[in-house]
């Protein structure tokens, strides 16, 4: 009875090797660079300066959260919004590129 004992004593370290030389697992996809989505400019909102409270606002300074919601439609008929800092000269009824990216992004189309 004990041969059978020292055999899984002496296997478990071989399938340690094992499963450490197996396949190593992909990482998830990162999100590729998407050529701009052409869209209209449908609305332009001012957002409000959101200045944080509580327990975390010293912590935050002075700084806030102020700028412009964007509203879009998408060809396909879909509703996007947007909030940058600014509206960067753009207009409702014009012809815009939403760029995707941390932060997204609305820009004059061409």
């Amino acid at each position: 009875m004990r041969a059978p004992v020292t055999l899984l004593a002496a296997a478990l370290p071989a399938m340690s090797l094992l499963a450490a030389c197996a396949a190593p697992q992909q990482p998830p996809p990162e999100a590729s660079a998407a050529a701009p989505a052409k869209a209209v400019l449908v609305a332009i909102r001012p957002v409000p300066n959101l200045q944080p409270t509580g327990i975390l606002a010293p912590l935050a300074g002075q700084a806030g959260n102020s700028g412009v919601e964007l509203v879009a439609r998408m060809p396909d008929g879909r509703a996007l919004s947007v909030v940058q800092p600014d509206a960067g000269g753009l207009h409702p009824g014009e012809a815009i590129l939403l760029i995707d990216g941390p932060p997204p992004r609305m820009v004059a189309g061409d």
